[in-house]
């Protein structure tokens, strides 16, 4: 019974095992020796994974505030952001890799169609503008000539008010 208190007592101070002297023969010792190492490797495997895991979530954190800074950067119109040169640190395993490729060809290909829409309002405005300020200068022709009425002149005038507010558009 004292064996039993003691072998309690030492492992409630941190013993990870007792052998009690009454169960001590040749095989029962090889066994718990071999089942001593086990649990060693054992807790070895389970702390080497959990700091495998603080290391992974801090990446990972780390990866989401670049990429929370990217998108912060993107939509105050910056599309010079790249998260994977400034996260190579962060992507160097390869799991995010793909993930800040991805974002900085969206920021790429965004630039592009913003570059794009930015052309073709530029061409659509110069297009229409010619016209626009050929029909201005034959308004202001008929203007001042003889019209057959006050309501004919009245409606040259919105017209001619018209093209031009077209023109400065």
């Amino acid at each position: 019974d004292s064996d039993q208190e003691m072998a309690l007592a030492a492992v409630q101070r941190g013993a990870q095992d007792y052998l009690m002297k009454s169960l001590v023969r040749p095989g029962v010792l090889v066994r718990f020796l071999r089942y001593a190492l086990e649990r060693q490797r054992l807790l070895e495997d389970v702390r080497r994974q959990a700091y495998e895991v603080e290391t992974s979530e801090a990446r990972l954190r780390g990866f989401m505030q670049l990429l929370d800074g990217g998108f912060d950067r993107l939509s105050a119109g910056d599309f010079s952001v790249r998260v994977s040169a400034a996260g190579s640190e962060l992507t160097e395993a390869g799991d995010l890799a793909p993930l800040a490729a991805g974002f900085d060809a969206t920021v790429g290909r965004l630039q592009q169609l913003t570059q794009m829409s930015t052309h073709f309002h530029s061409l659509v405005a110069a297009d229409m503008k010619t016209p626009l300020a050929a029909m201005a200068l034959t308004l202001s022709r008929l203007l001042p000539g003889r019209l057959a009425g006050e309501e004919e002149r009245m409606e040259l005038a919105s017209m001619n008010g018209q093209v031009r507010r077209l023109v400065c558009l």
